[in-house]
């Protein structure tokens, strides 16, 4: 998918998205646990396909830990 798109790639850091958690929200109507595994699946097709580097990896595994404490679920973890 990202291979094939004409444009380029770049690593952000500042957050260009934010949302609200409530009871009627996409995140807010899906488990904890399937968030969390929804951002692990994400971290995965990025490292198949863009290959970034370690810091980049600890970075993801920071990231899900961080979340999997802040959703009170099990920490799902990052394949590939």
């Amino acid at each position: 998918m990202l291979a094939e798109s004409p444009g380029r790639v770049a690593w952000v850091a500042a957050a260009l998205n934010v949302h609200r958690r409530h009871a009627a929200s996409v995140t807010g109507t899906i488990t904890d646990r399937r968030h969390l595994a929804e951002i692990a699946r994400i971290h995965a097709f990025v490292r198949a396909r863009l290959d970034p580097d370690q810091a980049q990896r600890r970075r993801q595994d920071e990231y899900l830990r961080r979340a999997g404490r802040r959703l009170g679920a099990v920490t799902a973890t990052t394949k590939a």
